[in-house]
């Protein structure tokens, strides 16, 4: 999210419930996601049947050509469009989502043009033509697509805690309940009800079957008050126990045990699991345990999750805290040294995960995050 005009783009995340229309809401958003897949397939299969063959003496070179590609997505869809992937509009609402408002379609453009003109982080280098080539791996980027509404469209009443949404002629008006909220996602609520932080869009999303809305808000960025020369330095102590942070002539530090502690409870899980499931033998030979290996892939693949999301948690903790003390100590500027090694105890860690959420964290406060 960028900084616009001293105020900074966020996202609240509402848990929502839709009673006994869930199942309908949740298919219809399901609905909008194959639909944006289906758009998307067309884009690669018209870049790769686009696509010239180009043959040298050491290779065969396949490039894709982008005016041959528009050339037969005008003849697919048998109308010039004035923007990119327009012309898919009619068949959209025509054969894939014939019950659904315009708007949505104008949303599901935004998301596929969005997605493809996206470079891959496996291959950051890449154009879309070479993606779309590699077959169908992007279309995983739409797994958690939902359905945008721009506020007059939504009319949300928070004050009411309701959320009253209407994209479907079949569904009709849809109320959404807004759940329990946290402490820290109660309080940006409590000011987007009384105005203070003006919402954005609105996005209706669901994964598992349960629905949660997406409030976007702008928040004003707080006055920078620290002097930018003043540098607070941020550094993994030499034993690897620590995060010492020293400047302004003060200096704190952060403990780093119970990460520690938790690394090697999930490296001791994965370690049983693991040996487990080498007892199962080979899943694909008749002597294998098949359905027991199984069961135990999906424990390790559980593990896997907990690492990933503990790991995110702990990195946005410590981050706070870097931000927290470079505030109260005056300091304008955030020098982070970046460990030598991307471990911690023996474990890999994303040590620059740590530094984004700074980073982001950071320019809220106007301070600025950098890396020696």
């Amino acid at each position: 999210m960028t900084s616009i005009a001293g105020s900074q783009a966020m996202a609240l995340v509402l848990p929502v419930s839709a009673g006994e229309h869930t199942r309908a809401v949740s298919n219809s958003v399901r609905a909008v996601r194959a639909a944006a897949r289906q758009v998307y397939a067309c884009l690669f299969a018209a870049q790769a049947a686009g696509a010239e063959i180009q043959w040298t003496e050491e290779s065969l070179r396949v490039k894709p050509v982008n005016d041959r590609a528009k050339a037969i997505l005008e003849a697919v869809f048998d109308k010039t469009g004035k923007a990119p992937v327009y012309a898919a509009r009619q068949y959209v609402l025509d054969h894939l989502l014939p019950s659904c408002f315009s708007f949505v379609w104008d949303q599901l453009r935004a998301d596929v043009w969005t997605k493809w003109k996206a470079r891959d982080p496996q291959f950051p280098t890449a154009g879309s033509g070479y993606l779309a080539l590699q077959g169908v791996r992007r279309l995983a980027v739409f797994s958690r697509l939902g359905i945008g509404f721009p506020v007059k469209t939504a009319r949300p009443k928070l004050a009411e805690h309701r959320l009253t949404l209407k994209w479907d002629r079949a569904l009709g008006p849809i109320e959404l309940r807004i759940g329990t909220l946290d402490p820290g996602r109660w309080t940006i609520w409590k000011r987007l009800v009384d105005g203070e932080w003006p919402i954005g869009t609105i996005r209706l999303t669901e994964r598992d079957g349960k629905l949660s809305a997406i409030v976007t808000y702008k928040r004003p960025c707080r006055a920078a008050t620290a002097d930018a020369d003043v540098i607070l330095s941020a550094r993994l102590s030499d034993d690897g126990q620590r995060i010492v942070l020293t400047g302004n002539h003060q200096s704190d530090s952060i403990d780093l045990t119970e990460a520690r502690d938790w690394l090697r409870r999930l490296a001791g899980q994965r370690a049983a699991w693991e040996g487990r499931k080498a007892s199962m033998g080979a899943p694909y030979q008749p002597w294998g345990m098949r359905r027991q290996w199984r069961g135990i892939q999906g424990h390790l693949r559980r593990v896997t999750a907990c690492r990933a999301n503990g790991q995110r948690s702990r990195n946005h903790a410590w981050a706070r805290r870097i931000i927290t003390r470079a505030e109260h100590w005056g300091c304008g500027t955030v020098a982070i040294a970046p460990p030598e090694t991307s471990e911690l105890c023996g474990q890999p860690w994303s040590w620059p995960e740590l530094i984004a959420a700074a980073t982001y964290k950071g320019r809220l406060g106007g301070i600025a995050v950098v890396t020696t």
